[in-house]
């Protein structure tokens, strides 16, 4: 939820020297399991059972739990089809910048948008 941190701890990593195909496999990785979290919720299934389910570690639940309430299961999906994008174009098969998508990612992770009326 806090765009300004994500970002900078984004940049971090890559001033480090991760390569973004490393940093593309991460996101991914959490970004299926907040879409099968935020799915399983909108199919009933109460939170805290999902997240034993999908073992969650209990210093990451406060976290995991406020990000699936910020958004509905399509935001994950919606985001996932970016995370295709930028892991073609981390592997060079595409010209967009992996970066630019990563952080598109991590902001519309950190980010509620409105929804339209």
């Amino acid at each position: 939820g806090d765009a300004k941190r994500a970002i900078r701890i984004l940049t971090g990593v890559r001033t480090e020297g991760t390569e973004a195909v490393i940093v593309m496999w991460a996101i991914t990785k959490e970004l299926r399991m907040l879409a099968t979290l935020a799915d399983s919720v909108q199919e009933g299934v109460d939170l805290g059972s999902a997240l034993q389910k999908a073992r969650v570690w209990n210093n990451r639940q406060n976290i995991v739990r406020a990000c699936v309430s910020r958004h509905a299961a399509s935001a994950f999906f919606a985001l996932l089809k970016v995370a295709r994008r930028a892991d073609a174009a981390a592997k060079g098969q595409s010209g967009e910048d992996a970066w630019q998508l990563a952080t598109e990612i991590i902001l519309g992770l950190a980010i509620v948008k409105a929804h339209a009326a």
